[in-house]
């Protein structure tokens, strides 16, 4: 990201992947209850879908390209007033 003068990544969900469902949904435990509203949620597709799969989550962290249509990369705006 510095190379590219980048200091900000954001993640768009362009494709409507968006579902009210969390990663632990399924878990029945008082605990994972009692935390549901502050746990991570997950899409209905990748890359917003949790896979729990060591081979193909190393593959996607580790080889594949970190651009790839979902982050959004730019550099920050400057705060000109704080300068």
């Amino acid at each position: 990201m510095a190379d590219n003068g980048y200091t900000v990544a954001t993640p768009r969900d362009a494709q409507d992947c968006a579902l009210d469902v969390g990663m632990f949904d399924q878990l029945n435990s008082g605990y994972v209850k009692r935390g549901q509203d502050i746990m991570p949620r997950q899409g209905s597709k990748h890359p917003w879908r949790v896979l729990m799969h060591y081979e193909k989550d190393a593959k996607i962290l580790l080889e594949d390209p970190i651009d790839d249509g979902v982050l959004h990369f730019a550099a920050a705006a400057q705060d000109h007033a704080a300068a």
